[in-house]
């Protein structure tokens, strides 16, 4: 079963001495075996106020590779709800504004795909749920 809402603390060291320490979320196949195919990064804000790094590992498996998370680590192939987002963070920004209000967030599955979503991702997904499945897609 793929790893179920883990985030690590990746840093990439530059041959020109600069540092640098992202947020990683990592990718799995839907119906994989748990191994990691890649990882989302998210990096810190630019003292400027220009943005922030948002991206993908180099060699990571983009086309199908997501980031699968549950608070309550229900399986992509058991789940009743799941809930689609373009960025970890967005995923995890919407479970906190509504898991007041809705109690059973808790046992949904929140899916990232990165950035913009791939048919491969969308078909891998889709392969290894119920048909019963209740599904939402969210935008940022």
């Amino acid at each position: 079963m793929p790893s179920i809402g883990i985030f690590y603390l990746a840093t990439k060291h530059r041959e020109d001495g600069a540092t640098y320490t992202n947020l990683s979320f990592p990718l799995t196949l839907p119906k994989g075996d748990g191994a990691i195919v890649g990882l989302e990064e998210r990096g810190r804000a630019r003292m400027d106020g220009s943005g922030s790094y948002k991206g993908k590992a180099a060699g990571s498996n983009s086309s199908e590779g997501l980031w699968i998370a549950s608070p309550a680590r229900t399986s992509l192939t058991s789940a009743k709800h799941i809930y689609w987002f373009e960025s970890a963070y967005d995923a995890m920004a919407y479970y906190q504004l509504h898991q007041a209000q809705n109690k059973d967030l808790r046992k949904a599955v929140f899916i990232s795909t990165g950035g913009a979503p791939s048919q491969q991702q969308f078909k891998g997904a889709i392969k290894a749920t119920p048909p019963c499945l209740t599904s939402s897609l969210l935008r940022s």
